[in-house]
């Protein structure tokens, strides 16, 4: 079974009163098909996925298929003084929730 990651940005990393996830504006850049690569991407701030607008970085494996729940993801950090990301823990309250990539 292919596995690809999938990497979104988002402006905040909040959670509303409902305790569902605020993330502000966010946008699906793309994915790889290598976990090591796509970590390296959003690390490096390869084709500036900050954009002067996106603070929060998430990777998120799917496996191919329809509908899959994500199986593994991180989230990063914009560091401005060296144009990085760096990893950070999520909310508790969004280990329940999957598919901020694809939905």
């Amino acid at each position: 079974m292919n596995k690809y990651y999938f990497i979104t940005t988002f402006s905040k990393m909040e959670t509303d009163s409902h305790g569902f996830p605020d993330i502000g504006t966010s946008r699906c850049w793309g994915f790889y098909k290598v976990k090591n690569t796509a970590i390296k991407a959003v690390k490096e701030n390869w084709t500036n996925i900050q954009d002067h607008a996106y603070s929060y970085a998430m990777i998120e494996e799917y496996k191919e298929g329809i509908s899959n729940m994500t199986s593994w993801r991180k989230v990063f950090k914009y560091n401005k003084e060296n144009d990085s990301f760096e990893e950070v823990e999520e909310p508790a309250e969004w280990g329940y929730i999957h598919g901020f990539a694809l939905g």
